[in-house]
């Protein structure tokens, strides 16, 4: 697509020592139009006890995990190439790479954060199973390990989610819409998310002077048909306010104002 550049990927491992990828992320980083979009997929670790270590998880990839506006470069390529003086553009004056720029998640204008995290619901498994089948979940999602992190700012600060109004995506029997039934007996959870991160939540129209939110939940659910897995997969469907090219003619006859204004 000719508005999309600036293509760039990485991966962070957090699984055995670090060094293994069956836990970790995956990112790709782009520039559509004038606005930056970063997407990151993640398998955090499992265990319903195991919450410090999935905001362990996600405290590594953000901070790990670096892409680039040019050719793909190890994290030790980011960590012998940054600038000498903290919070200075000027590049290392022994950098080969001076003209490359690293991208942190956060650097992006929006970011959408998916996949397996894990997060449980802490209330015992019985009274979570009750509830489900009465078809009261308002009283789980009180419970539930995500959002209790994230109100406590342990994990993904500033970042959302639509509302939840489907049924815990893990653990099925494989081919059922049966909760687990083995011998492990696992606790329904919403283990399968997509979260959202912009720089401004608010545009303002140069035109029209109207506002709006820059990303506009339209759909949020999980398929339930799909039953080869013993999750159920979630998607989203968002409205993104996206940032175009300025107009020159435009910002020339600001700027020629703005001259003649201050010379008065």
């Amino acid at each position: 697509m000719l508005k999309c550049s600036s293509v760039s990927r990485a991966s962070v491992p957090t699984g055995f020592m670090g060094i293994t990828g069956n836990k970790g992320g995956v990112g790709i980083s782009f520039r559509f139009y004038e606005s930056t979009l970063c997407f990151v997929n993640c398998h955090f670790a499992s265990g319903e006890a195991q919450t410090q270590r999935r905001n362990e998880d996600y405290q590594t990839i953000e901070s790990r995990m670096t892409f680039t506006d040019g050719i793909n470069h190890s994290y030790k390529d980011y960590i012998w190439y940054t600038p000498t003086t903290p919070n200075s553009l000027a590049p290392n004056a022994q950098n080969p790479m001076a003209s490359t720029r690293f991208w942190k998640i956060n650097d992006h204008d929006i970011v959408f954060w998916f996949g397996d995290m894990n997060y449980r619901i802490s209330l015992p498994n019985d009274q979570v199973r009750k509830n489900l089948i009465e078809l009261s979940i308002e009283s789980l999602f009180k419970k539930d390990q995500l959002r209790d992190e994230m109100n406590q700012n342990h994990a993904f600060t500033d970042y959302r989610e639509p509302p939840i109004d489907f049924m815990p995506t893990y653990k099925f029997d494989v081919n059922t819409d049966d909760y687990d039934t083995s011998e492990k007996f696992r606790t329904p959870s919403w283990t399968d998310r997509i979260l959202y991160h912009t720089k401004r939540s608010i545009i303002q129209h140069e035109t029209s002077n109207a506002s709006f939110q820059s990303i506009i939940p339209l759909h949020y659910s999980c398929a339930k048909t799909i039953k080869f897995s013993d999750h159920r997969p979630v998607s989203g469907l968002y409205h993104v306010g996206i940032k175009i090219a300025y107009d020159d003619k435009l910002m020339n006859r600001i700027r020629d104002e703005l001259i003649r204004e201050f010379d008065r």
